[in-house]
């Protein structure tokens, strides 16, 4: 078993003048204004995680979104047989962790840092929510993103099936 991540992470310090750089290039952030990307970025943690980590377990709450700066993370999932199923292997530039913006509600999915360690950039939940009452483009980039990950889920059940 995994031990949780959270003993072995290491807290790192992007520079803030980069960081709204970086996050102009994810899907999930690209339609941000130049203050908008500001206000995230000042928002977020900069982790690195070892191979292994779990971040986010399925059927836990789940505190934070989650945008890998580097690395390569993997989303599983319990299939109905029982067996633990790899749903997409996300790379730099892609988020996960959308489930914080409904905290009672348990992550459908595990993250596993995988094929090396990763450097992750993490917004708390209850922030990322602050964020979206204060700047609702915050919000339509998230339901964008979100959707995309759905439309990604869809095909792979279709092949599966």
């Amino acid at each position: 078993m995994v031990k949780s991540w959270t003993n072995r992470c290491v807290l790192f310090i992007i520079p803030l003048m980069q960081t709204p750089d970086f996050l102009r290039t994810t899907a999930l952030f690209s339609t941000l204004n130049g203050n908008e990307l500001n206000l995230v970025a000042r928002a977020m943690d900069d982790l690195f995680l070892p191979e292994g980590a779990r971040p986010v377990e399925e059927g836990q709450p789940n505190n934070r979104l989650y945008v890998i700066f580097d690395g390569h993370v993997e989303l599983k999932g319990m299939g109905t047989d029982g067996k633990e199923r790899t749903l997409a292997i996300l790379t730099s530039k892609d988020c996960f962790g959308e489930s914080t913006l409904s905290p009672a509600a348990p992550s459908l999915v595990t993250a596993e840092v995988t094929l090396g360690d990763a450097r992750l950039l993490a917004i708390p939940g209850d922030s990322i929510r602050r964020l979206i009452r204060l700047t609702p483009e915050i919000g339509v980039g998230l339901l964008v993103g979100a959707f995309a990950r759905v439309q990604q889920l869809q095909r792979l059940a279709v092949l599966q099936s």
